[in-house]
């Protein structure tokens, strides 16, 4: 008679703060989702608060105010980006701030080098080759990072951008179960390729807090599967001020204001004491008001 072994599925949900206290200082971070969609803010907040600093980070083709944030608040050492900016709202004081003035290292690297550079490192090979023809890319020319190596079939030279392997990945999903198993309402971005190169730990924070039956039931809708996961965080809201598409838009209107406070040094440190340091996510959401959040989910939309 055969000998059946269960073994107990562990769940992985905690709190905000226990899940941003599992990352040290000194890590390679990155961050999901895309510009104005998808970065799993409430976590960026909490690393502020926690005074997890000289961070590398490792940013997806876009990135906002996330970005932003840890640059003024000095979290930063080095950052790995394409473009930090708001798109249509405006630039990013912190970090034009920041590249004028040479306070922190920045690494010019186009998509090509970001989305490529993940996939070697999801691969865990330590390199991707990219196709003929790239090699006259103007990022290739100022990023040293970029290396060509010769075939040994045919003797061309090949462009080449190096793995990318970050010690912890922070994402945020709209949905989630306590395994891990997540679901992007809209687009995944470079989330799961982080997910899958990231080395050390995966944190998804999410909107909705699903039952396993759910994901069961539709397999197919999950975009990153348990068993890259480390750590489930249930934070309603927590993209905000930014767009979680498929459940609620982005607040332009405290954009701007963050954009404003920002311009200024004095204003950056108001910003920080009113919606970061010192309150806890659920006093930053009672800032923002329940009216507010009404209103940006009623036009949820996909990204």
């Amino acid at each position: 008679m055969a000998l059946k072994l269960q073994i107990a599925r562990k769940e992985k949900l905690l709190k905000l703060e226990e899940a941003a206290a599992l990352i040290p200082s000194r890590s390679t971070v990155a961050v999901g989702g895309l510009g104005l969609y998808g970065a799993p803010m409430a976590m960026v907040r909490e690393l502020i608060r926690q005074g997890i600093g000289d961070l590398s980070l490792v940013l997806p083709p876009g990135s906002s105010i996330a970005a932003d944030l840890l640059i003024g608040t000095g979290s930063l050492r080095e950052v790995l980006c394409s473009y930090i900016g708001f798109e249509d709202i405006g630039l990013a004081p912190n970090f034009r701030r920041a590249a004028e003035s040479g306070t922190l290292r920045i690494v010019d690297a186009d998509e090509a080098f970001v989305v490529c550079g993940l996939k070697a490192g999801a691969a865990r090979s330590p390199f991707f080759v990219l196709p003929e023809g790239m090699s006259g890319y103007e990022t290739a020319r100022v990023n040293p990072k970029y290396f060509c190596i010769l075939d040994p079939r045919t003797g061309k030279s090949h462009l080449c951008v190096p793995a990318i392997n970050p010690d912890i990945a922070l994402i945020h999903a709209a949905q989630c179960d306590t395994y891990g198993n997540a679901r992007h309402l809209g687009n995944c971005f470079t989330d799961l390729l982080m997910a899958k190169a990231t080395t050390k730990r995966v944190i998804v924070s999410c909107d909705e807090l699903i039952d396993v039956s759910e994901t069961r039931k539709n397999p197919q809708l999950t975009s990153i599967p348990g068993f890259l996961v480390d750590a489930v965080v249930h934070v309603p809201y927590g993209c905000h001020p930014l767009s979680s598409p498929g459940l609620y838009q982005r607040d332009d209107q405290h954009l701007q204001l963050y954009l404003e406070k920002c311009a200024t040094e004095s204003g950056l440190h108001e910003y920080l004491a009113e919606f970061v340091l010192g309150t806890d996510f659920a006093e930053y959401k009672s800032k923002i008001g329940g009216e507010k959040f009404e209103l940006l989910s009623k036009g949820n939309g996909h990204a």
